[in-house]
C-alpha cells in the first residue's frame, strides 16, 4: 500500500477536522477526493505528506508510519512524497529554474543543495518538466513575475522534477481554465502512470474528478461519505455530498456518471 489510513482523526486548534478515517491506496492507484468547502480535504492531504500528525489511528505513508520515525528517516520519506498545492510556496525573488530544481532537494547532499540553489547542475532535466508543463520561457524568470496559473504550472513541473513515488495534489488547477486544466492533470497522471507511483488529487471540479479518474472519494464534514469506483458515482450521492453548500457551484444532478474514462489506471 502506498497510503494507508486506520480510523485516524485529527483535530487542529482544537477542532475535530476529520474523524474515524479508513482509507487504502495501493501502488499505481489514481484517485480524486471530492467535498464541500471546509469537509477536510486539505488536512486529509496533510496527513498524506506528513505534514500533520494524526491525534488517534494509525497513518502508514509507502510502508512507513512517519510517527514512529526519527529526523533522518522521515526526511528520507518526505523525499518519495511529492505535494502540489493550490496556492505553491514559491517566493517572489526565486526563479522558476531553482524552484523547481528544489524538487530534489531533499534527496542531495547539502553541498549540493547549495549549490543547486545558484546553479542547478540538471538544467536540462528542469526545463524539460517546464516544457511538459507548457512554460518553457518562463525558465529564469522570477515567480513573483508569474501568473498565478503559472506558478501552479511550475508548482507541478517541481513535482515531476521530484519524481516521487506518492504524489499529492491539492487544487492543482484551481488558477487555471477547463483545458489547461485537464491538461495538467493527464500530466501529472500520465508521469504517475510512468513510473507505477500513487496518485491522489482533491478537486473541486466534480466533473474533471468523473471524467479523469477511475475512483472517487467523497469527503464531507471529516468524514468519508463514499469511497466508489466512478461508474458507481450518482447524482444522489453528489447531492448528499454537497447539501446545504452555497459555496459550491455543483453541477451534480447534469453530469453525467462516466462508466469508463480515456484514461486507463489501475482500479480498487
Amino acid at each position: 500500500m502506498s497510503l494507508q489510513l486506520e480510523r485516524v482523526s485529527l483535530k487542529l486548534g482544537g477542532k475535530a477536522i476529520l474523524q474515524d478515517i479508513d482509507l487504502q491506496l495501493a501502488q499505481g492507484e489514481q484517485v480524486a477526493l471530492i467535498g464541500p468547502s471546509g469537509a477536510g480535504k486539505t488536512s486529509l492531504l496533510g496527513l498524506a505528506n506528513s505534514a500533520h500528525r494524526q491525534d488517534s489511528g494509525r497513518v502508514t505513508l509507502l510502508g512507513q508510519q512517519p510517527a514512529q520515525l526519527g529526523a533522518s528517516a522521515l526526511k528520507a520519506l518526505r523525499s518519495n512524497i511529492g505535494t502540489v498545492y493550490q496556492v505553491p510556496p514559491l517566493p517572489g525573488r526565486q526563479r522558476a529554474i531553482h524552484a523547481v530544481a528544489a524538487g530534489q532537494l531533499a534527496r542531495q547532499p547539502l553541498w549540493r543543495s547549495l549549490l543547486d540553489l545558484w546553479w542547478p547542475a540538471q538544467t536540462p532535466a528542469v526545463a524539460g518538466c517546464l516544457t511538459r508543463v507548457a512554460l518553457p520561457e518562463v525558465l529564469y524568470q522570477r515567480c513573483g513575475e508569474l501568473s498565478g496559473g503559472q506558478r501552479q504550472r511550475v508548482g507541478i513541473a517541481r513535482m515531476l522534477y521530484q519524481a516521487p513515488q506518492l504524489l499529492l495534489a491539492d487544487e492543482p488547477v484551481s488558477a487555471l481554465d477547463p483545458l489547461q486544466g485537464r491538461q495538467m492533470l493527464r500530466v501529472l497522471q500520465d508521469d504517475a502512470r510512468s513510473r507505477n507511483a500513487t496518485l491522489l488529487v482533491s478537486l473541486h471540479a466534480v466533473d474533471l474528478a468523473l471524467e479523469l479518474f477511475p475512483r472517487v472519494i467523497g469527503l464531507r464534514q471529516g468524514r468519508i461519505l463514499f469511497d466508489l469506483p466512478t461508474a458507481e458515482v450518482t447524482p444522489a450521492l453528489l447531492q448528499a455530498l454537497y447539501a446545504g453548500d452555497v459555496t459550491e457551484a455543483l453541477p451534480a444532478v447534469d453530469i453525467p456518471v462516466f462508466a469508463g474514462s480515456s484514461v486507463s489506471g489501475p482500479r480498487c
